[in-house]
């Protein structure tokens, strides 16, 4: 009888370990898509809010665009930069409508602040597409993560393509490999 107990006790911690694995696994590998609705530089539905958001779990998490009037739109951060990107995510501004290779539609003015979009180790494989980026010392700044994709964005100019807003830098890697970088 006693032996019986020791295995009953053994198979329930078992069934629960085993439940507790399968329920991490279960948010882990959840794929969830933000979306942007404001130019807002800070609350809900702003694009710090959904890097605030994916930064939260390590799947591979979308930031989407669908700011309700028609753009080009400004979000000009006046106040901190952009939270750091610890985790992978697919930050996508030609989601926005009216966006067409060479016409974006979400520009994002630092304001002279040091990054754009900074990318840290654990952000590897990261996608940052269809934004024109000015006025910050580096645009976008990877360090010691790769495999990062930077498409269709225009750094240091404006959405009409024409209108210089320099960065100092631009895109800054170190110790990244295996980027992408259809940039325009």
């Amino acid at each position: 009888m006693k032996n019986i107990t020791i295995i009953l006790r053994s198979l329930k911690l078992y069934i629960f370990s085993l439940g507790l694995i399968l329920s991490l696994c279960t948010q882990i590998s959840a794929q969830t898509t933000y979306t942007v609705i404001n130019n807002n530089e800070t609350g809900a539905g702003s694009l710090r809010q959904a890097i605030i958001d994916a930064n939260g779990d390590v799947a591979l998490d979308n930031i989407e665009f669908n700011i309700p009037v028609v753009g080009p739109h400004t979000i000009i951060l006046t106040g901190l930069s952009l939270p750091a990107i610890t985790t992978p995510i697919n930050i996508d501004a030609t989601t926005q409508s009216g966006y067409t290779i060479g016409n974006p539609q979400i520009m994002i003015n630092g304001d002279g602040h040091l990054y754009g979009f900074e990318l840290t180790s654990s952000a590897s494989g990261s996608t940052i597409n269809g934004f024109s980026l000015v006025n910050f010392s580096y645009a976008i700044y990877s360090d010691t993560s790769g495999n990062h994709n930077f498409n269709n964005n225009f750094i240091g100019l404006q959405p009409d393509g024409a209108t210089v807003l320099p960065n100092l830098f631009g895109i800054r890697l170190v110790d990244s490999s295996n980027n992408t970088f259809p940039t325009m």
